[in-house]
């Protein structure tokens, strides 16, 4: 299992159609959700075996969500250089 520390970028996050890009940093408190969406510490990497969860306000950055249907591409790339 991967761990990178709090505050560390993990990747970007991207919806095309609903023009929404945005960082996803390890944490879940309020100076990364000013910020960024937060993967939350206590979930698998995103790319390690298990259910990952990542947090956005939504009426943030997530905001652009409430256009969601259901056979939308979501895309997770991962940061390489931590």
């Amino acid at each position: 299992m991967t761990e990178i520390r709090t505050g560390g970028l993990i990747g970007m996050l991207d919806v095309p159609r609903l023009e929404l890009s945005t960082p996803v940093i390890e944490g879940d408190d309020t100076r990364t959700l000013k910020r960024a969406v937060g993967h939350l510490p206590d979930t698998p990497m995103p790319w390690d075996e298990g259910n990952s969860a990542i947090a956005g306000h939504r009426d943030g950055l997530f905001r652009p969500l409430k256009d969601v249907k259901a056979g939308l591409n979501i895309l997770l790339s991962r940061y390489q250089n931590w």
